[in-house]
């Protein structure tokens, strides 16, 4: 997964006009080849996403509708769309940090995923407004790739549960809501598994 992302961060910087002007593409390709980026530091993605329409629980939550869809979604569809909303105030660096960051909590998704708990305390942790950003963020990750979504690997239950985040993603998730949100997860991504 993280090769097919490389290969396609390194012909974006080869063909960005940004990167041949400021003469750093190398900078930015040796980056991008680091074996282990460092660890996530507290408030780091909220801070470089400063100045744009989407906030971390957001990306959280659309990565989450991505890590458990029926049908596998590489980074490179999914990740373009983060990029269209988080974009506009990244420079090269940023960016590569900005890639990291979204990776390694693309990893802890797929934890999270499987174990309700997990997933409950993680949201305790979130405001009320992060709540419903991540909410917000499922939903477009799933409307967003539709046809990783198909109806006939999803049943009454899994479109029920969408359409609670997708209304939570305008009047916020209650603890009720947490609950039953991360027990489906965690049979979405047991079926997946099976299916595999």
């Amino acid at each position: 997964m993280e090769d097919i992302l490389e290969q396609s961060f390194e012909a974006w910087a080869f063909e960005s006009d940004e990167l041949a002007d400021d003469g750093d593409a190398q900078g930015f390709i040796a980056l991008a080849q680091d074996d282990e980026p460092a660890p996530e530091e507290t408030g780091e993605l909220t801070a470089l996403l400063k100045g744009t329409k989407v906030a971390a629980d957001w990306i959280d939550g659309c990565l989450m509708a991505v890590i458990i869809a029926p049908k596998m979604i590489t980074p490179n569809r999914w990740m373009p769309p983060l990029f269209d909303h988080a974009i506009s105030g990244l420079g090269p660096l940023e960016l590569q940090r900005f890639l990291d960051i979204v990776m390694m909590r693309a990893h802890g998704a797929i934890a999270v995923a499987e174990d309700p708990e997990d997933f409950a305390r993680q949201m305790a942790q979130r405001g009320p407004k992060g709540r419903q950003d991540w909410a917000a963020g499922f939903t477009l990750g799933c409307e967003k790739f539709k046809s990783s979504w198909p109806a006939k690997a999803t049943g009454p239950k899994d479109r029920a549960v969408q359409r609670q985040i997708s209304d939570r993603s305008k009047a916020g998730l209650e603890t009720g809501y947490i609950r039953i949100i991360g027990q489906w997860l965690a049979a979405r991504n047991a079926a997946n598994l099976a299916e595999a």
